[in-house]
């Protein structure tokens, strides 16, 4: 508990030191706590430690850690996801952050409606040569915004984005950035607030290029067990 609660003091005061280069309030910026890998335990310890947001990558694990944090954290998807495993999921989260496509946006629409719930999602974007990293190209985000404006169940909250290894990290949070302002200059009726980009590795170069929601997993659990990833 004690290790834990000192990573998770020192990702604190990491991000206020980089809000504070770069002019922001560190209250505009919400810790999103990867779990992939984590035991139930071990995300109860960081819950009672005052971590308020997660974030999962894969279905079947965020289902299972779903009874345990309902009502005593945010619960976002963060990983990229299959039409088939939204049912699995729309009654316990609450944003999903790798909507890219429309046919997606169509099925969370259709279990969200069915669940009688609104799902807060962020259009994952792609830069440029990186098809490895998912998310709907630049020039596809428009198109993709206007679907999710249409959808009753669905509230549009901003752009997720990871970036490719081969790009200067600062480079691709910045593209980004400026997407996202072009988005908001063309439909200024969208909510486009939070960028969530930035992980242990780049976060603070993300929080410079504007970045509301950082996702931070090595750095509040230590290495995954990369038995446990596959």
């Amino acid at each position: 508990m004690e290790q834990l609660q000192d990573r998770i003091e020192a990702v604190r005061a990491r991000i206020a030191q980089a809000a504070a280069r770069a002019g922001r309030d560190p209250q505009e910026i919400t810790l999103i706590a990867a779990i992939k890998t984590q035991d139930c335990a071990t995300v109860q310890r960081a819950l009672a430690l005052g971590i308020t947001d997660v974030g999962e990558n894969r279905v079947q694990e965020l289902a299972g850690h779903a009874p345990a944090l309902l009502g005593r954290s945010r619960l976002h998807f963060i990983g990229q996801l299959q039409r088939n495993k939204v049912k699995y999921i729309i009654s316990c989260v609450d944003a999903v952050h790798s909507l890219d496509r429309a046919a997606l946006a169509e099925e969370i629409e259709r279990q969200a409606a069915r669940a009688g719930r609104t799902v807060d999602v962020l259009l994952q974007l792609r830069l440029e040569d990186a098809p490895q990293r998912g998310g709907a190209a630049l020039d596809e985000a428009p198109a993709l915004l206007e679907c999710v404006l249409a959808k009753a169940h669905l509230r549009l909250r901003g752009v997720m984005c990871v970036p490719p290894l081969d790009v200067a990290p600062a480079a691709a949070f910045a593209q980004v950035r400026q997407a996202r302002d072009a988005l908001k200059a063309r439909y200024p009726e969208a909510d486009l607030g939070w960028l969530s980009m930035g992980m242990t590795h780049d976060f603070e170069i993300a929080i410079a290029q504007g970045a509301t929601h950082v996702r931070i997993g090595t750095a509040l659990f230590g290495p995954r067990d990369v038995q446990q990833q596959k």
